[in-house]
């Protein structure tokens, strides 16, 4: 493929992914499968020829990601020190990596206005971690770096540290919230968070009219058989504690290690909004036919913003599809969270 149409590919890709109404999903996620057949040593396997409908390009089974890297060739002469590699926890880690992470930044622009519309309203970003390098560090940042004006991850406190905890209560209550807060975490280290918040006898936030939180979850949902809370009844106790003027200001986003995109939940919705950088369908695990609605399959993705790494995926994750467009239900996810972010080339954690 010439030079000049790996670029159109690119950049059509690019503002598609910025404005939807700029083209259609079916012809760039055939330019992508054009491009990717060509030029992705271990994608070409599947290929299957020229197409004309986005619906008959050939998957790639998820777990190709811990048997090898699947990336675009060097084509266009990208410097192969900007590579940054996020790795998957397990005995087969898989690796998902970026050449560009203009397109992830693009992506997570465009999808947190349908899934976390206040994100750029608030003044200060807390996240659930003990300051171990994790990927969702580098995907906030890729987000809030698109705002003006933003600092960026502001304050880590770790759930399973008593002091931690009540040091972050103690601040939170003084300064009574005079602005949106946003708190960032799985659901496990909200659940841990909750313990020691327990342990500590502490009493809910009290919050100003002029502020509110916001807590978005990503990443492994809540491992229910081992805990004492259902997931509901762990949101509904993060609502009360903080004193969230509504439940839908805690969003779930769906995030798995191949992907770019995300899927956002809110509150007690049993469906996640699938937006426009993303195509799913459910399909038949044996057959690979697509399964009607209310029929419960292997979860299927085109994410057009998955340009460097392979936009075409089919997952271990199950899940169910609606007569509701742009719905997804997810009933079952395989045991992967996301680790690090990791520069393979210059050795540092974004």
């Amino acid at each position: 493929m010439r030079i000049n149409k790996i670029n159109d590919i690119l950049n059509n890709t690019k503002e598609y992914i910025k404005n939807p109404g700029y083209s259609n999903f079916n012809d760039i996620a055939l330019d992508l499968y054009d491009l990717h057949r060509l030029h992705n040593k271990n994608y070409k396997k599947y290929s299957i020829g020229k197409l004309d409908d986005w619906h008959d390009i050939p998957l790639v089974p998820s777990y190709e990601f811990s048997k090898r890297k699947l990336q675009l060739d060097n084509f266009n002469g990208f410097d192969p020190t900007n590579e940054v590699e996020f790795i998957s926890r397990g005995t087969k880690p898989k690796h998902h990596v970026l050449r560009d992470t203009e397109f992830l930044r693009s992506a997570i622009t465009s999808n947190f206005q349908f899934g976390a519309t206040d994100l750029n309203q608030s003044n200060k970003i807390v996240f659930l971690n003990n300051k171990k390098p994790h990927a969702l560090v580098s995907y906030i940042n890729e987000y809030v770096s698109s705002i003006n004006d933003f600092r960026g991850i502001y304050e880590y406190v770790d759930p399973n540290d008593k002091k931690s905890v009540e040091e972050f209560i103690t601040a939170q209550s003084l300064e009574q919230y005079v602005a949106p807060l946003l708190i960032i975490g799985t659901p496990n280290q909200f659940y841990q968070f909750k313990l020691t918040v327990d342990s500590l006898d502490a009493n809910p936030i009290i919050q100003s009219p002029f502020g509110y939180t916001m807590i978005i979850q990503f990443g492994d949902y809540l491992e229910e058989p081992r805990m004492d809370v259902t997931y509901y009844e762990l949101n509904d106790w993060l609502s009360h504690f903080f004193n969230t003027s509504s439940i839908n200001r805690i969003v779930q986003v769906y995030y798995k290690t191949e992907l770019s995109s995300q899927l956002f939940r809110w509150g007690e919705r049993l469906t996640s909004y699938v937006p426009h950088t993303i195509s799913v369908r459910v399909l038949d695990p044996d057959t690979g036919k697509e399964l009607p609605p209310g029929v419960e399959g292997n979860l299927a993705f085109i994410d057009i913003a998955n340009v460097w790494s392979c936009p075409f995926i089919i997952s271990d994750d199950l899940g169910i599809m609606y007569d509701v467009p742009q719905q997804v239900q997810i009933t079952r996810k395989s045991n992967e969270i996301i680790k690090t972010g990791v520069n393979p080339k210059q050795n540092y954690y974004v």
